[in-house]
């Protein structure tokens, strides 16, 4: 993971604050599943950044572990300390299972899982499958290799579909192969989608994939 580009980019950024269009979906998914039930469903994110996503959860409702290495967690630590069902962790997110132990409703991943090495996915999608409860869902937003930015800046020695450009490390995702992975690990496919219209910002449209699994 490209851990030093994104503590520089979040010092040096101001990155949006509003939820994102994916988190305004899921959020939509999640609470029409919930119903009038009084239990209240945990989601974990993985990699949340500046935690808008994560905030946008728990302000309507769902308990919320957030993780990530930036040095924002720091601050939002602080700031929602007082906030007891948002707990933020400075971590490495590929490898939560070392340090959380519980099990989740729900599992997200934005935009992250095209920031880590193939190997490193494979990894922490068994680990998701693995830390699901019985019924539980994962929903993943990706870029495609689809993406206009796809093949450009320096190819990773080593890796499939990944690519240094403006000193930014992604890994294109093929969304054929990654329902392929998950399937092998033991999930069942409920929706996978790709569009341009996914994800804008500003004047960029990436060609992102998204897929929502679950497992029985």
């Amino acid at each position: 993971m490209d851990k030093t580009y994104w503590i520089d980019y979040y010092k040096n950024n101001e990155p949006p604050k509003e939820p994102s269009l994916f988190a305004q979906v899921v959020l939509s998914y999640i609470l029409k599943r919930r119903g009038n039930s009084p239990v209240t469903p945990s989601l974990l994110e993985l990699g949340c950044g500046n935690g808008r996503d994560s905030i946008y959860f728990a302000q309507n409702g769902i308990d919320v572990t957030a993780i990530d290495q930036v040095d924002e967690i720091c601050r939002l630590r602080n700031r929602f300390k007082s906030c007891k069902n948002l707990n933020f962790i400075r971590e490495d997110f590929t490898d939560f299972p070392g340090y959380l132990s519980e099990k989740y409703d729900f599992i997200y991943s934005r935009f992250t899982l095209h920031s880590i090495r193939e190997d490193e996915a494979n990894t922490l999608l068994k680990n998701v499958h693995d830390n699901l409860k019985t019924g539980g869902e994962l929903f993943i937003e990706a870029r495609s290799v689809n993406d206009d930015i796809f093949g450009k800046g320096m190819p990773v020695k080593g890796e499939r579909n990944a690519f240094i450009y403006n000193d930014h490390y992604r890994r294109f995702i093929d969304g054929d192969e990654l329902v392929e992975t998950l399937s092998r690990i033991g999930f069942n496919i409920i929706y996978t989608e790709e569009s341009k219209n996914f994800a804008p910002y500003r004047n960029e449209r990436p060609s992102v994939i998204r897929v929502e699994a679950t497992i029985l």
